[in-house]
């Protein structure tokens, strides 16, 4: 009978295996008398009771067997007010947590696209540097620099770096940060000496020192820099 695999998806959600047998038969009666609610209404009904104090008392004792629930239509029976609240908690609760899990999974799911998105461009200026086993750690340096716009491309390592794929990182870090700071200073200086063109981040990058970035100390000119 079509209607018996609803008797079996209510079995299993009630808490009590008991008189299986009883409780098929006080299904059908009701399923042909057209006393039954509807599935979903019947699954929570269930679970609202199964979460009650009474239910859950001494391990579900006093759980009444499902064929009995069925016969008296328990699942029209209120709550005990108190009960009532608890429940409505542990509701708003749940809600709560799924509300909760789907924004991490559309974060997650934006974070893993962000990734994919930007990993060829990591990997074009990665493949400046000797392999390495694991490439977690600068990815994660080389994607914290661009979300402030600051991550280097390909281009920016000189062909004469002697520097790891790590350490040419936090350099550039540094380089960038010192030269946004000498950047926001020029207005002031500007006012000081009238007629002095303020100068762009690329331009004040490359005068930066830069004799960590090439063996022997060559001048910052041959750093290869660029910044629009």
């Amino acid at each position: 009978m079509s209607f018996l695999p609803d008797f079996e998806s209510v079995w299993t959600l009630y808490p009590k295996k008991e008189a299986k047998g009883f409780a098929r038969m006080a299904w059908l009666k009701l399923s042909r008398s057209g006393q039954l609610p509807s599935l979903p209404e019947l699954h929570a009904a269930i679970r609202r009771f199964a979460a009650s104090e009474g239910w859950q008392r001494e391990q579900g004792r006093f759980v009444p067997q499902m064929g009995n629930w069925l016969r008296g239509q328990r699942w029209l029976d209120p709550l005990p007010r108190a009960e009532q609240a608890e429940a409505a908690q542990k509701q708003s609760a749940l809600h709560a947590r799924h509300v909760r899990e789907e924004q991490e999974q559309r974060l997650q799911a934006q974070k893993d696209a962000e990734r994919a998105r930007l990993r060829p461009l990591f990997d074009a200026f990665a493949a400046k540097f000797p392999p390495i086993a694991n490439d977690a750690m600068p990815f994660g340096i080389w994607q914290y620099l661009h979300s402030q716009n600051r991550a280097p491309s390909a281009d920016d390592v000189p062909p004469e770096n002697s520097l790891g794929i790590i350490e040419f990182l936090n350099e550039f870090k540094r380089r960038r940060q010192t030269a946004d700071f000498l950047t926001k200073r020029q207005p002031l200086n500007a006012r000081r000496e009238v007629g002095t063109p303020c100068r762009s981040v690329g331009e004040i990058l490359r005068s930066l020192p830069v004799s960590r970035f090439f063996p022997g100390g060559e001048q910052p000119e041959r750093a290869a820099f660029a910044y629009a």
